[in-house]
């Protein structure tokens, strides 16, 4: 009583009881000095001392009061001294013939009295000084007076005591121990463990006892770092397990340890390196070896990996996945099953969580075992769900889930554990999925659906009917009861999303659930009811999330320590959260996405924390000083700044959005009480939190408008700020937003009208009012009354010219109006708006530009759209029209031509690199249609002299145009353009095919473009054009009409790329330079090539309608002749002749139409002949070439190419301004060239690197196919999909 009353250490404490206390002390210290002493060693009052003085010990330790542990070593030691000499003398006493009875008796009670001392001592160590951390490392009895079996025969200390005493010493906290007491400790202690375990001079009892609760149950022995002490132990293991069908798996790794692979190594006679190697002596090495592999055994392997093991955990994990499951395998049927029923056991044990923070854990390790061992064993799956979310085994349980899933059909609880764990892994979709297969009823795979897709509030419907409908027995019963929680459960989650709190708290009320009480009350919000009915009753779950919620009551209670109260709530909230984000799994983003949206919440509610006492500072200084000081309130602003930037996500659910904004807005309303006084000495700070609160409201709901939640938008904007003062900015986007909610809800056409014309329009800018006017032209427009409509966008420009969002809703009421009417004059009109609405800055300029040049492809003969185009053409920003490259280009030989050619010209001006590569591959494109305009004509007349071979003309015309192709180019290399032409070099690079080492190629070029083109000509070729007999005279003339238009586009084409080069010389050389070395270095093989034929000819065969069984249709024998023409043509045997060598011979037999003996019948075999050459070439593709070039092996002028204006291709596709300027510049070219190969096809890979360190990757095709361009347009699908 007295230390409790007096602490030592208290300066208040009395003189009078520190000298007491130093009295004590001095007293203990006396008596130790005289009891240790070696002089007083068998004294008598030696015992009775230092029963005295553990008995203070023991009274001041109950006190509170430190003992050092010097002194009960110390005391120790004279009681083992006292413990030897008082054992040998009663071993002598007994000895004597005729003792003396006084004696024995005086030596018997000092004997007890020291053993009653040795026990006091131990007890003390034990239960006070162990507990202690700074004691525990000056703990430890030596051998001498610490095994108790030197005095086992006197019953001093019971195996009951031994066996605590040990576990006590067993739990010692050694984090605190150097490396060097740490080792000295485990090996000291692990000596005596095993002494009394394995010395057969202790009693078997007493020793299978140490083991069984000592050893077994911590396992120090097998996690010693001694090799060969935990050796010993695991001899310990081996001779107390039964032999059993466990054996194969436990006991094997505990085989005797015959020899190291060290040793097995040493053993393997060597022979002498002088010696004759001869044939004798080599078959007698080699029998040799076979003896000494012969003699190993499974041991010689397990025990070395077993040593292994213990120097890395990862390592043990490993090597337990890959043996368990072999030893699996080997065992029969009811060996498996016995062994499944302990290993279920032990995956159940509840001292497992010691290792839950460790990674990796043992159960992590067993359960991975379980999961990739066949068959599976089958195991609880509730056990399962538990090892997977408690042990961080999350994708090991999914896999074990999913495959009981599927084996064990009717096994419900399977199903509900994976979607359990999808759940918690916030796989909603996966959830989702599982729950549509295994559900009932129809209306749980809708809703799901419906809420996979954010409509929630059908969703919400569907759910409710399907409870009714279960309620009122329509399913007869028939309905698990998980799906109906899975109703209930949807219920609540659409509830939530739709903003509900109402209906959700009165569930809560009705069900009393506290947990839906205290996350819907604080956002009605209703203060009052949580504080009375919910606090003091809830008992829920410890999560992040109720500690937010905790932590928003105690900052809004406001009491005298509510800030405190706070930041130690979220100090628990942000323990709790991590230790949920230590347990998720390692490379699973979407599953933290919630902890950090709570993380978010968090360091919001610190903040609000530091407003709370910003505002408190502020307001004593202000109220003590004279004035207001400039830097009062900084932080409070500085966090309501921070707060506008520091948004969720536009795709983030709504509930995510209202939590963090709520919560604002109760801030907000502090701020607001806080300076409410402030309206005349300081309004800015009055109107601080006004401001603040309507953007809030407005941000909220514009939020819930985008995602389709418009009755949720209007209530946010009607209820939630309730102040009757807002500034015109903020007042002008609640009006726009609530309008714009209003324009999307069913019957609320009328509301949102009234609502515009009750506006007050006086105190916004001209902006703002034409912005009004438009809208409530919009309303008018859905409700059909045109007139209207027309005369509120009129309105609308006449306030404010530059009204872009103005200006594109008064076209779509013109292209509306013209598409109703046909009258031009909308037509124009509409093209007028349009551009009007891109030249004063549209976001979504791209989705007018499409509609504009759909217009002018299907222009009107008066060329309305035409003259619209050409008037505000120059006011366009010539940014706008680069996505649109390609569909300009292909418009210069349709009627719209003129009028392309003008943007064109200026996109060649301004950004000439972004139109260069699409220019010189149109012009590749079509380089051989207008060389051949006149043999067009020639043809034409031909065909009108022989019109009734019409038919067999059309099909010959492409044929004989690629045979002359073949023969313009095959010569002197002069190409489709003169060879003062500036594009030659680009032809060149663009389509020359050849060698490999990069030699002349452009000759072969031809061969391969005619193949391909021809191949799909006469593919997209019909049965009835092919029996077609007669063509008409509009046909004829529109043929001529294309090769004049195609003529003239090439012509316009060159006139864009001529006035490129006059402007940027120097950048069109360096490009040229760059093409062509690429072109001509990076082209495919001829086998690849060949390869790429066939497989384009075999999905040609999968296409045709005919039967397998069918002859080969006329257009495929076509095909194929044109294919063996090009690839085995008189220039390809000059150039490659090995691959002539090898491929001609077999590839005509097998498949040229001319060899009628060896030419497949049907259309199957045909078939079947491709598949063999497509594996053929494909293999020899793949062994015979590498997959990695090397530039400096390709090309060296690639390899030292230095330019100065080249950029680096694809900068162009954001859709917004870049200017030229601000680009990457090319700085160098990759190393290595990867060859990719797919579907048959070869392309190199170039990899980039721009002037920013930056590195992209182009493939290079050099063959101008149909599939080129596919892929071109495809990916500018991607990227307009991707801007949605």
């Amino acid at each position: 009583m007295v230390f409790v009353a007096f602490p030592p250490d208290v300066a208040s404490t009395p003189s009078d009881v520190k000298l007491l206390y130093q009295k004590v002390d001095d007293l203990i210290q006396k008596h130790i000095d005289s009891v240790t002493s070696p002089q007083t060693s068998g004294d008598d009052t030696s015992v009775s001392s230092i029963s005295f003085v553990l008995l203070v010990i023991k009274t001041l330790t109950e006190a509170g009061k430190y003992i050092e542990p010097p002194i009960l070593v110390r005391i120790l030691q004279r009681l083992a001294r006292d413990m030897g000499s008082s054992a040998g003398s009663h071993l002598r006493q007994g000895q004597r013939t005729d003792p003396d009875s006084a004696v024995s008796s005086r030596q018997g009670a000092d004997l007890g009295a020291v053993i009653s001392n040795l026990k006091s001592v131990l007890k003390l160590i034990c239960e006070k000084v162990m507990v202690v951390p700074d004691c525990k490392r000056s703990i430890w009895i030596e051998d001498d007076f610490c095994k108790p079996g030197r005095v086992t025969s006197s019953g001093f200390i019971s195996p009951k005591e031994i066996v605590s005493f040990l576990q006590k010493l067993s739990q010692v906290d050694k984090q605190s121990f150097s490396h060097d007491a740490h080792e000295d400790w485990d090996r000291k202690y692990l000596q005596l463990l095993y002494g009394i375990c394995a010395d057969s001079k202790y009693s078997l009892p007493l020793r299978q006892e140490v083991f069984q609760k000592v050893e077994r149950q911590f396992m120090l022995g097998l996690r010693a770092r001694d090799p060969e002490i935990r050796k010993k132990f695991f001899l310990l293991y081996h001779e107390s397990l039964r032999k059993s069908l466990v054996q194969p798996v436990v006991v094997s790794s505990s085989l005797p340890d015959s020899s190291g692979m060290q040793q097995l190594v040493a053993d393997v006679p060597e022979g002498s390196e002088e010696a004759p190697l001869t044939f004798d002596s080599l078959v007698l090495k080699h029998a040799q070896f076979l003896n000494e592999m012969n003699k190993l055994q499974v041991a010689d392997l397990v025990i070395p990996l077993r040593e292994l093991a213990h120097t890395d955990a990862n390592v043990a994990y490993h090597l337990w996945v890959l043996v368990f499951p072999i030893v699996w395998v080997t065992l029969h049927k009811e060996e498996q099953v016995t062994l499944a029923k302990p290993m279920i056991t032990l995956l159940s044990k509840d001292y497992h969580k010691k290792q839950q923070a460790s990674r990796p854990n043992v159960v992590q390790a067993l359960l991975e075992g379980l999961q990739l061992s066949h068959p599976q064993p089958r195991m609880p799956s509730e056990l399962i769900k538990y090892i997977g979310k408690t042990y961080n085994a999350w994708h090991i349980a999914l896999a074990l889930l999913e495959s009981h899933v599927m084996l064990f059909m009717n096994e419900t609880k399977c199903s509900e554990s994976l979607a359990e764990l999808y759940r918690l892994l916030n796989e909603e979709d996966m959830r989702c999925g599982l729950w549509k297969k295994w559900s009932i009823t129809a209306e749980t795979r809708a809703g799901l659906s419906l809420v996979q897709h954010g409509y929630w509030q059908r969703a919400q419907s569907l759910f409710y009917q399907a409870m009714v409908k279960a309620t009122q027995g329509t399913y007869n019963n028939t309905v698990p009861k998980a799906e109906m929680c899975l109703w209930e459960e949807q219920w609540l989650y659409c509830a939530s999303q739709l903003s509900q709190w109402d209906a959700l708290v009165d569930f809560g009320k009705s069900m009393e659930n506290y947990e839906i009480l205290l996350d819907s009350l604080w956002k009605l919000p209703d203060w009052a009811y949580m504080k009375d009915h919910v606090i003091p009753k809830a008992q829920v779950e410890e999560t992040p999330k109720l500690r937010l919620i905790q932590a928003f009551f105690a900052l809004h209670d406001r009491n005298t320590n509510g800030v405190g109260d706070a930041e130690n709530i979220v100090g628990k909230g942000v323990d709790l959260a991590l230790e949920q984000w230590w347990q998720l799994p390692e490379m699973s983003v979407h599953s933290r996405i919630p902890l950090l949206q709570q993380f978010q919440q968090l360091v919001e509610v610190q903040e609000s924390a530091r407003i709370l006492v910003d505002i408190a500072i502020g307001n004593k200084l202000s109220s003590t000083s004279v004035g207001v000081h400039g830097n009062l309130y900084s932080d409070l602003k500085d966090i309501l700044e921070t707060w506008r930037l520091r948004t969720p996500n536009e795709w983030d659910n709504m509930s995510v959005w209202y939590d963090l904004l709520q919560w604002r807005n109760e801030m907000y309303n502090s701020i607001i009480d806080a300076f409410k006084d402030f309206a005349t000495t300081n309004p800015q700070l009055n109107h601080l939190g006004f401001r603040d609160k309507a953007w809030n409201v407005n941000k909220l709901a514009h939020i819930a408008r985008k995602q389709g939640l418009y009755d949720v938008c209007v209530t946010i904007l009607e209820k939630m700020y309730v102040h009757s003062s807002m500034e015109v900015q903020e007042a002008f986007v609640k009006i726009r937003e609530q309008a714009l909610a209003y324009l999307e809800m069913k019957g609320e056409l009328t509301s949102g009208l009234n609502l515009i014309n009750s506006t007050n329009l006086e105190y916004f800018p001209v902006k703002h009012k034409a912005e009004i006017f438009r809208l409530r032209g919009d309303f008018f427009l859905k409700r059909k009354d045109s007139e209207d409509a027309n005369m509120a966008y009129s309105n609308a420009i006449s306030l404010f010219k530059n009204l872009p969002k103005g200006w594109i809703s008064w076209g779509n009421y013109c292209d509306m109006a013209y598409r109703e009417t046909q009258e031009e004059i909308w037509l124009e009109y509409a093209v007028s708006c349009f551009l009007q609405g891109i030249k004063f800055g549209v976001s979504n300029s791209r989705n007018h530009l499409a509609r504009v040049l759909y217009l002018l492809s299907f222009d009107t003969p008066s060329e309305s759209v035409g003259r619209a185009f050409d008037k505000y053409l120059d006011q366009i920003p010539h940014w706008v029209w680069l996505s649109w490259i390609p569909q300009l280009l292909l418009s210069l030989q349709r009627t719209e031509a003129p009028h392309c050619k003008l943007v064109l010209l200026k996109i060649a001006t301004v950004f000439p690199q972004a139109l260069y590569y699409w220019l010189l591959t149109y012009l590749l494109e079509r380089r051989d249609v207008a060389n051949k305009s006149e043999i067009g004509r020639l043809a034409m007349a031909q065909q009108r002299m022989h019109q009734n071979a019409s038919g067999t003309g059309a099909g010959s015309l492409g044929l004989t145009d690629g045979n002359e192709r073949v023969q313009s180019h095959g010569g002197g290399g002069g190409g489709a353009l003169a060879t003062d032409n500036p594009v030659h070099q680009g032809t060149q690079s663009g389509g020359g095919i050849g060698s490999h080492d990069g030699g002349n190629t452009h000759g072969h070029e031809p061969e391969r473009s005619t193949t391909v083109e021809n191949s799909v000509h006469v593919g997209n070729d019909q049965p009835s054009q092919q029996s077609s007999s007669m063509i008409s005279e509009s046909g004829q003339n529109a043929v001529r009409r294309n090769v004049a238009s195609a003529a003239s586009a090439f012509e316009a084409a060159k006139e864009k790329m001529e006035a490129l080069r006059s402007k940027h010389s120097n950048l069109a050389c360096e490009l040229e330079i760059l093409l062509t070395e690429i072109g001509s270095r990076f082209v495919t093989l001829p086998e690849e090539r060949l390869l790429a034929v066939v497989n384009a000819l075999l999905h040609r065969c999968y296409k045709y309608p005919t039967a397998t069984t069918g002859e080969v249709p006329q257009s495929l024998k076509k095909e194929l002749s044109g294919v063996c023409r090009a690839c085995f043509s008189v220039d390809a045997v000059n150039k490659h002749v090995d691959f002539v060598r090898d491929y001609k011979q077999d590839f005509e037999r097998d498949l040229d139409p001319e060899s009628i003996a060896t030419f497949p019948a049907t259309l199957a075999e045909l078939t079947a002949r491709l598949k063999h050459w497509k594996n053929v070439l494909q293999s020899n593709v793949e062994d015979r070439f590498p997959t990695v070039l090397k530039l400096e092996e390709e090309s060296r002028v690639l390899r030292d190419i230095h330019v100065v204006d080249v950029e680096v291709p694809g900068q162009y596709f954001c859709d917004q301004e870049i200017a030229p300027d601000h680009t990457v510049k090319l700085d160098r070219v990759g190393a290595d060239i990867p060859i990719v190969r797919r579907h048959g096809s070869s392309f190199r890979r170039l990899t980039l690197i721009g002037s920013d360190g930056s590195q992209r990757h182009f493939i290079v095709q050099t063959s101008l196919t149909p599939n080129a361009r596919s892929d071109e347009r495809i990916l500018q699908l991607f990227r307009v999909m991707n801007q949605m």
